[in-house]
């Protein structure tokens, strides 16, 4: 009987404690460098913002390849200060160290997907577009998960052959 009466004021005593404080549960914290990384989103973009003025397009008035270029930066701009405003002025929220956030941005597999992209562009004048393309999509599908590598190499092949198929036979777009 004693249990049975425990048990009930248990329930009862977690009831309220729901009760007393909804919102905890639907509170969303912040990933750490989140706002860190919004904010170095925010300044590349700007720089890009103003560097697409130079182009003559929509700001100059003409309507030309370069108003493409603008437009996408433009809505990439935007969406970026929507973001940053939102994460901003979330309820409940203790900003990470920036020791903690650089550890969350500048992780292993960050900075090896960098080298490699590095690595992409320094070796496709030599290797060409195919090659080169498809080992960097073959190297970056397996060092994010390293499973499954047959798979990864068929992936790999079909996207190469797609791209080639769309825009270098379709398109005729010279392919570097």
């Amino acid at each position: 009987m004693e249990n049975r009466e425990i048990e009930e004021n248990a329930s009862e005593q977690e009831k309220e404690r729901v009760a007393v404080q909804p919102e905890d549960q639907n509170t969303v914290k912040r990933a750490p460098g989140e706002v860190w990384f919004l904010g170095l989103l925010f300044l590349i973009t700007l720089v890009l913002f103003i560097e697409s003025r130079k182009l003559k397009g929509i700001f100059t008035g003409f309507t030309n390849p370069g108003s493409l270029p603008q437009i996408f930066i433009l809505v990439l701009f935007l969406l970026i200060i929507l973001e940053l405003f939102k994460t901003l002025f979330r309820e409940k929220f203790v900003e990470s160290r920036l020791k903690k956030a650089l550890g969350y941005l500048i992780s292993r597999d960050v900075v090896s997907l960098l080298i490699m992209v590095v690595a992409y562009v320094i070796l496709l004048p030599f290797a060409h577009f195919i090659v080169t393309s498809s080992l960097f999509l073959f190297g970056t599908m397996y060092l994010l998960d390293r499973q499954k590598p047959i798979q990864k190499i068929l992936v790999s092949a079909g996207v190469i052959a797609a791209i080639q198929l769309i825009f270098h036979s379709l398109m005729q777009v010279v392919l570097p």
